[in-house]
């Protein structure tokens, strides 16, 4: 892949545990990073409000994809190794807290079961690509 080409995602997972293991068959993930600020506003500026980092980065996310006989259950409140890959090449790793699950039947039941996950990334996020 030249720099600059879009990056393709067909073959993106979810894995938890050591050693990793894909959680079901995905349908999407979500992976939002932030970072917070203090407000430091004082008098004299305007109006406007003032800003500056503090330093404290965290991050969150979700999956959903299809329910599957003999899935792994994934605990509420239990720190995993969380896995969310992109392709063959990239891929983002960290510690993390399922905080939530949700699951959806259409009825008359003409799709599959689906299960959408939430988790609260805790420590640091790596990013990992290969070349």
């Amino acid at each position: 892949m030249a720099n600059g080409d879009t990056i393709r995602g067909e073959s993106g997972s979810v894995k938890t545990g050591s050693p990793a293991a894909e959680v079901l068959k995905i349908t999407g993930w979500g992976l939002n990073k932030k970072s917070d600020v203090s407000n430091v506003t004082a008098s004299g500026h305007g109006g406007w409000e003032q800003y500056t980092s503090n330093g404290i980065k965290g991050w969150s996310g979700s999956f959903e994809g299809f329910l599957t006989e003999g899935e792994t259950e994934l605990a509420m409140d239990t720190v995993v190794d969380v896995e969310l890959i992109v392709n063959a090449g990239l891929k983002f790793t960290g510690k993390a807290i399922i905080t939530s699950e949700d699951y959806t039947l259409t009825v008359p039941g003409t799709d599959s079961v689906k299960v959408a996950r939430s988790f609260q990334g805790t420590g640091a996020l790596t990013k990992a690509t290969t070349p």
